[in-house]
C-alpha cells in the first residue's frame, strides 16, 4: 500500500443501522466527504462490537463494507477504506473471547491488532489482555484512552500499559474541544510524553461526532512538532493497517510544562 498523501484514520464509525454511527447512507457519505475535504485519505471504517453492540457480527460488517465501498466508488468520493471493528471487552466477552474471536472483526480484517475499548472504571482484567491476544497473533490498540478516570488522575499508567504490550489511541475530538480543558491537558500530556501512538477521529457523524483530525494536527504541531503529529497521524496508523510495527513518538522531557496551548 502506497504511502498516502494525508491522515490515516484507525477509527471513524461508518457503517449504517449497526451501532450508533450513521443513520442513512447520505449521512455515511456525506461524512465521508467531510473527511477527505480536511486531508484524510484512507480510513479503518469501524463498527462497534460486543456490549451493547452484541448482536453485530462479521457477516453483516462485511456486506455493509462492501455497499459503503461501492457508494464511494459510485460518488466519486476518492477515500479508501478496509473494515475494522471497536470490541467491548467486558467481563462477558473476557470469559468467552477465545470462542468469540472468529466472529470479531480485527483493523483491516487482517489479524494483527485489534481495536478495544473497557466499560468504566477502568477493569482489572485489562492488564491480561494483550496476554490473551498474543497467542492468536494479535495485539491490542486501546481507544480512546483519554476517556477513563485512572489515566487523567495518573498518566503514568499509560507507560504500564504501553510495557504490557497496548497500543495507545485518543481522539482528535478530545485535543479540539474546547468545552473540556481537563481532557485537553491530559492529551497534551500523554503526547508531550511519548504515550500515544495513534490520534482518530472516532467520527460518527458531520454532525454529532465530525472529524476534527485538521484540528487536532495543528494543535498536536503545536505541543510538540510537525513531525510528531505526522507520525501518530500518518505513519503508525499506516503501519498498523499493513501489519508493521509502530513507533513511539520522543518525550519532551522538562519541555512539556512549556509547550502548552
Amino acid at each position: 500500500m502506497t504511502d498516502p498523501a494525508g491522515f490515516v484514520d484507525l477509527h471513524a464509525h461508518l457503517f449504517v443501522g449497526l451501532d450508533d454511527g450513521p443513520r442513512r447512507i447520505e449521512d455515511a457519505l456525506a461524512l465521508c466527504r467531510q473527511m477527505v475535504e480536511t486531508g484524510t485519505t484512507l480510513v479503518a471504517a469501524t463498527c462497534h462490537q460486543r456490549g451493547h453492540f452484541a448482536s453485530v457480527h462479521r457477516t453483516e460488517i462485511t456486506e455493509k463494507f462492501g455497499e459503503l465501498k461501492i457508494r464511494l466508488e459510485a460518488e466519486d468520493i476518492p477515500l479508501r477504506i478496509v473494515p475494522n471493528a471497536e470490541w467491548m471487552l467486558d467481563s462477558a466477552t473476557i470469559e468467552n473471547l477465545p470462542h468469540l474471536l472468529p466472529d470479531l472483526v480485527t483493523m483491516g480484517d487482517a489479524g494483527r491488532y485489534a481495536l478495544v475499548e473497557f466499560p468504566r472504571p477502568f477493569p482489572s482484567f485489562a492488564a491480561l489482555v494483550p496476554e490473551m491476544l498474543s497467542p492468536h497473533g494479535l495485539k491490542p490498540i486501546l481507544a480512546h484512552v483519554e476517556r477513563y478516570d485512572i489515566v487523567a488522575h495518573n498518566p503514568n499508567r499509560v507507560e504500564e500499559l504501553i510495557q504490557r504490550g497496548y497500543v495507545i489511541q485518543v481522539n482528535a475530538e478530545s485535543i479540539t474541544n474546547t468545552y473540556f480543558p481537563a481532557t485537553i491537558e491530559t492529551c497534551r500530556r500523554l503526547i508531550q510524553r511519548g504515550l500515544v501512538h495513534v490520534i482518530a477521529s472516532d467520527s460518527h457523524s458531520v454532525d454529532r461526532r465530525p472529524t476534527r483530525m485538521k484540528e487536532a494536527q495543528a494543535i498536536v504541531s503545536h505541543w510538540t512538532s510537525s513531525d510528531t503529529a505526522q507520525l501518530l497521524m500518518t505513519e503508525n496508523p499506516l503501519a498498523i493497517i499493513e501489519g508493521r510495527d509502530v513507533r513511539r513518538a520522543q518525550s519532551l522531557g522538562w519541555l512539556t510544562r512549556l509547550r502548552r496551548r
